[in-house]
């Protein structure tokens, strides 16, 4: 993480309002090794009108949780750097930014999360920044969807063999397999026993119960092609994986 000089006292961090109606902010996370190091990042304003630099923008559900978890926010120009400012959010958005500030992913791009890119207490703001949703997901470099905790992948071998190229090899060097060719989503076919073995019906089925598939924007943020989901290994894979493992589920099980 930046060096920064020891804070002597903390307050509650007071958003500059945007310069105009069609700008945003983007999240830049510092990282940390020590799981249990606060979180810190700085923020920076841009405009969706000029040409953006890269960004991931993250998919999550704030679970009804109340705000609690400190996020340190680095003062702006011309700010005490005394004080440390605080901006609270909700252990579930604290579990993804743990895993996200040591992604590779992450170091190499701004990060955009509605709770922190968006003051919460200006309905004005707000109502700005949800007319540009759909445009700041389909500017976004990279979707990563987060299950939380609890139904995320611990690790990205979890779902790896949902992954359609991953079971193309398998196909391809799987003993009595070789040369078998799985087809598109239309045309699929069903596995053979032997590779239906590599599917973890378990594991799929317990993503699935996770409460952010029934949140209302979940079918507008996961339509980016660049869609991923974020294991807690601070690994991804494409969001599709899923839909393949339940369509082969789905076949294994007619």
């Amino acid at each position: 993480m930046a060096s920064h000089s020891t804070p002597t006292m903390e307050a509650s961090y007071e958003y500059t309002s945007l310069s105009h109606s069609r700008a945003t902010r983007l999240i830049r996370l510092y990282p940390d090794a020590n799981e249990d190091a606060p979180l810190g990042c700085e923020l920076e304003e841009v405009s969706v009108d000029k040409p953006l630099p890269p960004y991931v923008a993250l998919s999550y559900t704030w679970n009804n949780e109340e705000p609690s978890v400190k996020l340190k926010i680095s003062a702006s120009a011309g700010g005490d750097p005394a004080v440390t400012r605080i901006l609270l959010i909700t252990p579930n958005c604290a579990a993804a930014l743990k895993v996200l500030r040591n992604s590779d992913l992450v170091r190499q791009h701004g990060l955009w999360i509605d709770a922190i890119c968006i003051n919460q207490a200006c309905n004005d703001e707000k109502g700005d920044q949800v007319a540009m949703m759909a445009t700041i997901y389909d500017e976004a470099k990279h979707v990563l969807v987060w299950l939380g905790s609890e139904w995320a992948p611990k690790t990205y071998q979890d779902v790896a063999p949902f992954d359609k190229r991953w079971l193309r090899k398998v196909c391809e060097f799987h003993n009595g397999l070789k040369g078998m060719i799985i087809q598109s989503n239309t045309s699929s076919r069903p596995l053979t026993d032997d590779l239906r073995l590599v599917i973890d019906k378990e594991v799929l089925m317990h993503m699935m119960k996770a409460p952010y598939w029934a949140r209302a924007w979940t079918f507008q943020e996961t339509m980016n092609p660049s869609t991923k989901l974020l294991c807690q290994d601070s690994r991804h894979c494409p969001v599709y994986v899923l839909w393949y493992g339940l369509q082969q589920i789905s076949f294994s099980s007619s």
